[in-house]
C-alpha cells in the first residue's frame, strides 16, 4: 500500500471499505503505492496510484480473492476523482471534466489554474489537454482526446489507419476499446465478404495462423493484424503514460504500461 503512510501494520484499517475511502480521500494519483502480494513490487518499486489501479486489475482470480481487502481498495482508485480547486470538497468524482464544467465558474478555476492543468484540463475551456509533452492540442471531449492520441501519437499514417478502419468497418462493429491499434482486430468473417488484402497498400490484412476453427455455414472470427505495422514507436507516450492512463483508462492495455504489470500471480488476459 502507500509507502509513507502511517495506516500501515499496527494502525492499518481493518475494515475494507474504510480502507478503500482512505486510499480515495487521503492519497492522491502521485501518491506511491506497493502491491500487497507478495513477490510482487514491494517498497523498493512502488507505482503512482493510477498505474498500481491496473496493476492490481491484472491480477489472477485467486490472488484477487485471497487478497480482496486490499486489493479492491486500489484497483478502481484510477476511477474516481478529486475536485483539484481547493475550495471544493467533492471527491470520488467519475467524470471531473462535467463537474469542473457545472460547478465551478472559468473566474473559479483562474484561481486553480495550475491544479486544473496538472488533472489533464485546460482552465479556460475544461478540454482536454493532450498529455503528450510539447503537445498542447484541446480536445473537446475523451473520444475527441483517443482520435488525436491515436492518429497524432500512436501512428506513422493516419490517413493510412482510417482508410483500413473504413475497410473494415470497425466504427461500426463494436466499443472503441476493442479496436485499439496496438492489439489485433477480432472481426467475424465471411469468406469472400470482405477484402483479403489492404485498400490503401495492398498488403495482407490477417495475420498467420489468424482463423478460428470454421463454423459449418463458412463463417468464423479472424484476427486482423495489418494495422500493427502502422504504429509508431511509443516514445511518445512515455513521458505522459501516468497522465494518460487518468484520462483515458481503456489505453491500459498498451505496451508503454507493460512496466505496470504484476510479478506475480497474474492474468492470462490483460485488461485495462
Amino acid at each position: 500500500m502507500a509507502v509513507y503512510c502511517k495506516h500501515r501494520g499496527p494502525k492499518a484499517f481493518h475494515r475494507d471499505d474504510k480502507l478503500k475511502s482512505h486510499v480515495l480521500i487521503g492519497h492522491d494519483d502521485n501518491t506511491l503505492l506497493a502491491c500487497p502480494v507478495p513477490g510482487c513490487l514491494d517498497d523498493l518499486s512502488p507505482l503512482p496510484r493510477s498505474l498500481m489501479a491496473i496493476h492490481c486489475r491484472n491480477h489472477d482470480h485467486q490472488t484477487r480473492k485471497q487478497y480482496r481487502g486490499h486489493l479492491l481498495a486500489l484497483e478502481d482508485s484510477d476511477h474516481y476523482r478529486n475536485c483539484p480547486l481547493g475550495t471544493c470538497s467533492e471527491r470520488y468524482i467519475t467524470d471531473l471534466q462535467r463537474h469542473l464544467l457545472d460547478s465551478h465558474s472559468q473566474e473559479e478555476r483562474s484561481q486553480f489554474r495550475g491544479e486544473v492543468n496538472a488533472e489533464g484540463f485546460d482552465t479556460l475551456t475544461v478540454h482536454f489537454v493532450c498529455p503528450v509533452p510539447d503537445c498542447e492540442v484541446l480536445s473537446e471531449d475523451k473520444d475527441g482526446l483517443v482520435k488525436h492520441l491515436t492518429f497524432t501519437h500512436l501512428v506513422v499514417d493516419a490517413d493510412h489507419l482510417r482508410s483500413f478502419q473504413d475497410q473494415m468497418l470497425v466504427p461500426m462493429v463494436c466499443k472503441l476499446s476493442d479496436f485499439f491499434p496496438w492489439q489485433p482486430w477480432i472481426l467475424h468473417w465471411r469468406p469472400g465478404s470482405q477484402d483479403t488484402v489492404c485498400n490503401k497498400c495492398g498488403v495482407e490484412i490477417f495475420g498467420e495462423d489468424s482463423f478460428d476453427e470454421w463454423k459449418p455455414e463458412g463463417t468464423g472470427n479472424v484476427e486482423v493484424t495489418h494495422h500493427l505495422t502502422l504504429l509508431k514507436r511509443s516514445g511518445d507516450l512515455e513521458a505522459g503514460k501516468q497522465q494518460i492512463l487518468m484520462l483515458v483508462p481503456e489505453f491500459g492495455t498498451h505496451p508503454i504500461f507493460d512496466t505496470a504489470m504484476p510479478l506475480v500471480h497474474r492474468k492470462n488476459s490483460r485488461v485495462a
